[in-house]
């Protein structure tokens, strides 16, 4: 529960920080501001989907 109720305080703070930025789709964010935006989902939401992704990307790179 506790989980759960952190994520959903990330994804109102992005939203309150970008969401009148990027009105649904007809504003414009720059590129520095959606890589914070994919950065914090990809570091809160997901990290061991993240850590296997880069762990096969560099074996397929090296390993193979």
């Amino acid at each position: 529960c506790r989980c759960s109720a952190l994520r959903w305080r990330r994804y109102n703070a992005i939203h309150r920080k970008y969401g009148p930025k990027w009105n649904d789709g007809k504003g414009m964010i720059t590129p520095e501001e959606a890589q914070i935006i994919a950065h914090v989902s990809s570091m809160y939401d997901m990290p061991f989907l993240l850590n296997y992704a880069v762990a096969f990307a560099l074996f397929k790179t090296y390993g193979i």
